[in-house]
């Protein structure tokens, strides 16, 4: 008799729980799919990766500008030689200035770290690319 009437014991919200359960199943596997396709890189990037240096030109040819950003690390300098200021009225764009073996470095652990540059160094430390 149960077996009859078993029609009435599955509600519709019984079976749009086990369909729902059963797509995030689907959905789930194809992000690990993508995962196994596109695996995470080895070593994290550097902070390196994230910085640009945007070369200096001097050119009267309007097709030369505006210079394209250069990746820091491509560049090869030794960041522990320089120091690092923010440039003025400009977000997250920084100058930097060669100080030599005695610098105390752009980054300090994984934080950028600006220092004070005096006047007088501008123009003799300040580094182009």
């Amino acid at each position: 008799m149960l077996v009859a009437q078993r029609h009435v014991f599955i509600s519709k919200q019984c079976a749009d729980t086990h369909a729902g359960y059963a797509m995030s199943q689907i959905k789930k596997a194809k992000g690990q799919n993508k995962w196994i396709n596109n695996p995470k890189p080895a070593a994290p990037p550097a902070k390196e990766d994230y910085c640009y240096v945007i070369p200096w030109q001097e050119s009267s040819d309007p097709k030369q500008l505006p210079s394209r950003p250069v990746p820091l690390r491509t560049i090869g300098w030794p960041l522990s030689e320089y120091h690092a200021a923010r440039l003025e009225h400009a977000k997250d764009m920084f100058r930097i200035y060669h100080y030599g073996p005695g610098a105390r470095g752009v980054f300090r652990g994984d934080v950028l770290v600006c220092e004070s540059i005096p006047a007088a160094d501008e123009p003799t430390r300040f580094s182009v690319y």
